[in-house]
């Protein structure tokens, strides 16, 4: 250890007992999950007091993988019908299910790319059988002012190879429970939880929260799509994530508990994706979330 006076970095990943952790979380007995703890920096101020070479874990590795756990079965990846013959499906953007019967929230903002295109979920399999689970999905209502949208599942209307198993929408996706961003604070742990590939594996980032109630600018959306210029409210997050692809991902603490819907980041970005924008196989930049608060407000208001 580096114990001479002066500044020092002390990184502290995802782990216990001064261990320092870095690897891939496997929960479906598959490498689906990426639990992403770099971002997890403290920085020790000069003293004159001798300095330790690691800082303790902001959080439990049990308690974050349970955290993540808890999410991955409620995301999906939101995908896009490109124009023509085959017709194939595209990545668009990611979603969570917060009510039962399949109602997923996503950023409505991440939908103008495939406006007047038929959208569809894909959902990872839960017990290990090989194959996805795809189905048709159709938008129920959107709040602009609140960049929140929201998409039903049809599950009868199976697109996947095998076929679907034949089991309840409770099972199949579940919806995860709101916790109230109100009583945030800066400097709690927060993960991010998304499928941004497009099949339907969740990938994980962790972070802090490290602003609350900031106003954001949100990426330019179709012409034909309100998208205001600021939505208000918003948590920021040094969880690592970027692209489209992140968007509508769930944004939880340590209980699991949803506390926010990942919608833009500053400073990061990537190429392709439907309509030319990235997915996010990069992870830089500061994140931003829609404070759960105003999304649940935001969903009664739009099932009404």
């Amino acid at each position: 250890p580096n114990e001479h006076q002066g500044r020092s970095l002390a990184v502290a990943r995802a782990g216990r007992g001064g261990s320092i952790v870095d690897r891939t979380v496997n929960l479906f007995d598959a490498k689906d999950l990426l639990l992403s703890s770099s971002s997890l920096l403290l920085l020790a101020s000069s003293s004159s007091s001798p300095r330790p070479s690691l800082a303790a874990p902001l959080v439990d590795e049990k308690e974050a993988e349970a955290a993540i756990s808890s999410a991955s079965g409620s995301v999906v990846s939101v995908l896009a019908a490109r124009r023509g013959p085959s017709k194939p499906l595209s990545p668009l953007c990611s979603g969570v299910a917060v009510l039962p019967g399949g109602v997923v929230a996503t950023a409505a903002h991440a939908l103008a790319a495939a406006a007047g295109s038929p959208l569809f979920v894909r959902i990872r399999r839960r017990d290990g059988s090989p194959g996805d689970l795809v189905f048709g999905a159709s938008v129920i209502g959107t709040e602009p002012a609140s960049d929140v949208a929201l998409l039903r599942v049809d599950f009868s209307s199976s697109a996947s190879s095998p076929s679907a198993p034949s089991l309840p929408p409770s099972l199949l996706l579940p919806p995860l429970p709101f916790g109230p961003s109100s009583s945030l604070k800066v400097g709690q742990a927060l993960f991010v939880v998304a499928a941004p590939s497009g099949d339907g594996a969740p990938l994980a980032t962790a972070g802090v929260v490290s602003g609350l109630k900031r106003a954001v600018a949100l990426p330019q959306g179709s012409s034909a799509t309100a998208i205001p210029p600021l939505v208000t409210g918003c948590l920021q997050t040094d969880a690592p994530f970027a692209g489209a692809g992140w968007a509508g991902g769930a944004a939880v603490d340590s209980s699991g508990a949803l506390v926010g819907i990942a919608t833009t980041v500053r400073g990061g970005g990537g190429g392709g994706g439907f309509g030319g924008r990235g997915l996010g196989t990069s992870a830089t930049g500061v994140g931003f979330a829609l404070a759960s608060d105003n999304v649940a407000a935001a969903v009664e208001r739009i099932m009404r």
